[in-house]
C-alpha cells in the first residue's frame, strides 16, 4: 500500500516558469510589431539627423590666466576678469562685427553668451574656451575675435585701474608739495620777520639786570638801615655832647700872692682871672661823622628810588617780553612741526610714486594663448549613431509595452466575458 504523499505548496519558481513561457510567447507572437516599430524608429531618426538637424560645430582655445598683482597691491584673480568675457560689451561688439542681428532676427547678447562656454581645471591656470555654431568657419572667427577683445579690455581694465591709482597718488604727491611749500614759505617769512634770538637775548639781559638790581637793592636797604641806625646813634650822642668847651686863665700861685702883698683889694685880684669859651672839637667830629652818613643816606636813598624805578620797570618790561617770546616760540614750534611733517609726507608721497612706477615696469599682465582656434571639421552634434540607437531603443521599448498592453486588454475582456455568463 502506497504512502500518501503531503501536501506541496506549489513553489514559486513554478509560477516563475509558467509566466517566462507566455511573456516570450507573447514578444514572439508580437515580433513583427515590434520589429516594424523598430525598423520605422531606426529609420526616422537617421532620417531627421542627416537631413533636418542642422550640424553644430564646437571650436576652441586654450589660454593662461594667472593671477595678476595691481599697483595699489591688490589682487585680480582669474575669476574676476574671466567674467569680461560674458560682458554686454564684448557680446555687442561681436555681434555688430560678424553681424549676426541680421542674419537671426531678435538675436541678442543673451544668444550669444549661450554659445561660448568657459571651463578651468581645478588648482590650475589653464583655460579652455569653447564655442558652439552651425558655421565651423563662423565659429573660428568668431571666438578668435572674442578673445583679442577680451584681452584688450583686461588690458584696458588694468591699465585704467593702475592709472586711476597713479593718478591718485601724483596728486597726494602735488598736494603734499604744496603744502610743504607753503609751510616752507611761512616758516621763511617769520624769521625773516622775527628775530627769536634777539628776543630771547634780550630778555635774558633783562632778567639778568632784575637779578642784580634786586641784590643791589637788598644791599642798598641794608646799607640805609645801618646807616640811619648809626645817624641816629651819633645824633644822640651830639645831644650828650657840649657844643662849646669854657676855659679859665689865671696867674700862677706865686705871682698871685706877691700881688696880694702889693694890693689888699679883692676885687682887683677876682678881675686877674680870666674865662675863654671856644668850640668842642669831640661835637665838632660828631657832627662831621653826622654829615657824612647823612650825605651817604641821601646818596643811598636816591639810588635806592632810582634803583627801585628801573625794578619796576623791569619787571613790567619782562613779562611782556616773556609773553612775546613765548608767543613766538610756540608759533615757531608749530611752523617746524608742520614744516617737518608736511616734508615727510611729500618725500613719502614721491617715493612712494616713484617706486610703483619702478614696479609697474617689472610687472607682466599677458594672457599667453596657448592654443589658437581652428576650424572645426566634423560637427559635435547631431549625433547620428547616439541618435538611431536611442530611437531604436525607444521602438524596442514601445513595441514591447504595446504586445504587453494588447495582451492585458484581451484578458480582461474574456474575464468580463465569463463574469457575465456566470
Amino acid at each position: 500500500m502506497e504512502k500518501p504523499q503531503p501536501n506541496r505548496e506549489p513553489h514559486y519558481d513554478d509560477y516563475y516558469e509558467i509566466d517566462l513561457r507566455e511573456y516570450i510567447t507573447l514578444l514572439w507572437e508580437g515580433k513583427a510589431l515590434i520589429i516594424g516599430l523598430f525598423i520605422v524608429a531606426v529609420l526616422a531618426a537617421g532620417i531627421i539627423s542627416q537631413y533636418f538637424i542642422a550640424p553644430v560645430y564646437q571650436t576652441e582655445a586654450q589660454m593662461l590666466a594667472p593671477t595678476f598683482n595691481l599697483s595699489n597691491e591688490k589682487q585680480l584673480d582669474s575669476d574676476d576678469y574671466l567674467s569680461f568675457l560674458k560682458s554686454p560689451k564684448l557680446g555687442q561688439k561681436v555681434i555688430n562685427k560678424f553681424k549676426l542681428d541680421k542674419d537671426k532676427e531678435n538675436f541678442t547678447v543673451e544668444n550669444l553668451n549661450k554659445m561660448l562656454s568657459v571651463s578651468s581645471k581645478k588648482d590650475s591656470n589653464l583655460v579652455t574656451v569653447t564655442l558652439e555654431s552651425n558655421d565651423p568657419q563662423l565659429a573660428k572667427k568668431i571666438l578668435s575675435y572674442w578673445i583679442k577683445l577680451f584681452q584688450q579690455n583686461v588690458d584696458e581694465f588694468i591699465e585704467n585701474h593702475n592709472n586711476s591709482y597713479f593718478r591718485n597718488l601724483k596728486q597726494n604727491m602735488e598736494s603734499s608739495k604744496e603744502e610743504y611749500n607753503t609751510a616752507l614759505n611761512k616758516w621763511t617769512s617769520f624769521n625773516q620777520k622775527v628775530n627769536l634770538n634777539l628776543l630771547t637775548s634780550q630778555l635774558q639781559e633783562r632778567e639778568s639786570r632784575l637779578s642784580t638790581f634786586e641784590i643791589k637793592k637788598s644791599d642798598l636797604q641794608n646799607n640805609i638801615e645801618k646807616l640811619t641806625a648809626g645817624y641816629k646813634e651819633i645824633q644822640q650822642m651830639i645831644n650828650n655832647t657840649d657844643k662849646f668847651i669854657v676855659t679859665r686863665e689865671q696867674i700862677s700861685d706865686s705871682s698871685l700872692r706877691k700881688l696880694k702883698a702889693i694890693i689888699n683889694d679883692e676885687d682887683i685880684l677876682e678881675n686877674l682871672i680870666t674865662e675863654n669859651e671856644s668850640l668842642s672839637p669831640q661835637y665838632s667830629n660828631l657832627m662831621n661823622i653826622k654829615n657824612k652818613i647823612q650825605q651817604k643816606l641821601t646818596t643811598n636813598k636816591a639810588e635806592l628810588n632810582s634803583l627801585t624805578n628801573e625794578i619796576d620797570k623791569l619787571q613790567k618790561e619782562i613779562p611782556k617780553l616773556q609773553s612775546k617770546v613765548a608767543q613766538y616760540q610756540k608759533q615757531k614750534g608749530l611752523l617746524k612741526d608742520k614744516l617737518n611733517m608736511t616734508r615727510q609726507n611729500y618725500q613719502e608721497g614721491q617715493l612712494a610714486y616713484n617706486q610703483a612706477m619702478r614696479e609697474l615696469s617689472q610687472k607682466n599682465y599677458q594672457i599667453d594663448i596657448v592654443k589658437q582656434t581652428i576650424v572645426p571639421e566634423n560637427p559635435i552634434s547631431p549625433n547620428k549613431k547616439l541618435n538611431v540607437a536611442i530611437a531604436g531603443v525607444l521602438a524596442l521599448m514601445l513595441g514591447v509595452f504595446i504586445v504587453f498592453f494588447k495582451e492585458f486588454m484581451a484578458e480582461e475582456s474574456i474575464v468580463e466575458t465569463t463574469s457575465k455568463k456566470a
